[in-house]
């Protein structure tokens, strides 16, 4: 499916391809099983696309679910959002709850809840309630406000720190 210009509308289900030429805005659920390629912003209640997912800036009222990759120039910013297996994201992630799949490759992570799973690869983390599952690879820093449950065998490039408050 593929839209030139700008789009509005309750919801919208494609099994392949959708391309839409500007920004996309609808006010229920977004779900496709292959792919989504949005030029300018897209807003929905529930993201859910099987594969990739590229839009300038993606914001969701509920939850945002990709199984494949994400790349944005604005991050994601959801309720609650869930990468797949081995899926790659471009772009910060923000979410009350987070769940990075197994072998996921993701930048900056912001988020209330928090759970990194097994040999997942990440930049930075910053949250409150942090898991991080064994093998896993952290590449920048982890901040913290409550509490940091991790594996065996986790590589953390900086020592997690315990803060009082998040940066934005």
């Amino acid at each position: 499916m593929e839209i030139t210009g700008s789009a509005k509308g309750e919801s919208l289900d494609v099994g392949g391809i959708l391309r839409v030429g500007g920004s996309l805005q609808l006010s229920g659920k977004l779900d496709v099983g292959g792919r989504v390629e949005v030029e300018g912003d897209l807003s929905a209640g529930d993201v859910d696309v099987g594969g990739r997912l590229k839009a300038k800036g993606v914001t969701a009222s509920n939850e945002v679910d990709v199984g494949g990759s994400i790349t944005t120039t604005n991050g994601v910013s959801a309720l609650s959002v869930r990468i797949g297996t081995r899926g790659v994201v471009v772009g910060p992630l923000r979410a009350d709850n987070l769940l990075i799949g197994e072998r996921a490759h993701v930048e900056d992570v912001y988020g209330k809840d928090i759970i990194v799973e097994e040999k997942a690869h990440v930049r930075n983390l910053y949250g409150e309630r942090v898991n991080i599952e064994s093998s896993c690879h952290i590449s920048g820093e982890v901040q913290y406000t409550e509490s940091l449950k991790t594996e065996e065998d986790v590589f953390f490039a900086k020592p997690p720190t315990k803060v009082e408050k998040l940066p934005q």
